[in-house]
């Protein structure tokens, strides 16, 4: 079902599939955070999703604006990148239960609210 939209995205409205991506995954970031077991379930369905377009676009971009003769090497760099992003989450995780972060849905809400500048930007694109 996202694969014909995603394919549109990318062929036709570049800047609005990265906008689109990053608007799914603050929702999910509020699903996460609401305690109500609907929410919990659309979570996983945008999930699901926005992991497709997320890589779609990833792969898409790379290629078409480096080529193919290094992508393996670039693809590597990027998830270096993702990966050392991705370790932040261990601190804030860390920090539940003190001042700042006093329960867990605080925590989803500080990690969704770190993407919003990014839904501000054009991405680099």
């Amino acid at each position: 079902l996202a694969a014909p939209l995603t394919a549109y995205l990318l062929d036709h409205h570049r800047h609005l599939a990265y906008r689109v991506n990053l608007g799914l995954s603050i929702v999910y970031g509020v699903c996460l955070a609401a305690p109500s077991m609907p929410a919990q379930v659309l979570a996983y369905v945008i999930i699901s999703v926005s992991r497709q377009l997320t890589y779609t676009i990833v792969f898409a971009l790379t290629s078409s604006l480096f080529g193919q003769e290094h992508l393996g090497k670039l693809l590597a760099v990027n998830n270096v990148v993702v990966f050392t992003v991705g370790l932040l989450q261990y601190p804030i995780a860390a920090a539940v239960g003190g001042p700042w972060l006093t329960s867990w849905t605080a925590a989803d809400l500080f990690m969704t609210a770190i993407a919003l500048p990014l839904l501000l930007s054009n991405g680099g694109l």
